[in-house]
């Protein structure tokens, strides 16, 4: 009898120590995916890919004057900003020809552009940076040297993919948003915003 509860006993032991032995090699094998790191989405590398083509042609585009009029003096002509739709298409074919920009995001910027058009008409500009066009355009800030330089080294912040659909932020000095659609197979870029201050 002492035998037999002696072998309940130690088999109970045994049980238990095996459980305690399985939760601490699951709780090990938990911790070592949660310290892996998080692999880069297709559209994660999508939109890095599109800002590093930005860096690399961003000074022959942004040379495309959209605005009319300007001078950073005393406007001896008299006449009052407006925007050039002709060279603010131009502007976004040159952008599109990165292969990563969709309708979409060629729509939401000439839409833009119109309310700066709509701006410059209600409160004449005759001088000075334009409103509405005084910062870089696709990055989002007037820190752009220091932005441009920190794309190579572009971290992955927060990334939500859908079948068709992804919202992307990453840190580049700021944080930009990008919120991106699948096209024949490819991710495109519908918007980008920046939500630095938001965080």
């Amino acid at each position: 009898m002492k035998q037999s509860l002696f072998a309940a006993a130690l088999l109970f032991l045994l049980s238990c120590n095996n459980g305690r032995n399985s939760d601490i090699k699951n709780a090990v094998d938990s911790a070592a995916v949660i310290a892996q790191p998080v692999q880069n989405s297709d559209a994660a590398n999508a939109a890095i890919n599109f800002l590093k083509w930005y860096k690399q042609h961003r000074d022959t585009i942004t040379k495309i004057e959209m605005v009319n009029n300007v001078t950073y003096g005393e406007n001896e002509k008299g006449k009052p900003y407006s925007v050039n739709f002709g060279k603010a298409q131009e502007y976004l074919s040159a952008l599109r020809a990165s292969g990563y920009i969709s309708d979409k995001y060629m729509s939401n910027q000439m839409d833009y552009y119109k309310k700066c058009d709509k701006y410059f008409k209600e409160n004449p500009e005759l001088g000075g940076p334009p409103v509405g066009f005084d910062f870089d355009l696709v990055l989002w800030t007037q820190e752009i040297e220091s932005t441009l330089a920190a794309i190579d080294t572009a971290k992955v912040m927060e990334q939500v993919t859908g079948s068709d659909t992804a919202a992307v932020t990453l840190d580049v000095m700021m944080q930009l948003k990008f919120r991106m659609s699948k096209a024949g197979g490819k991710w495109l870029i519908d918007n980008i915003e920046n939500v630095t201050q938001l965080h």
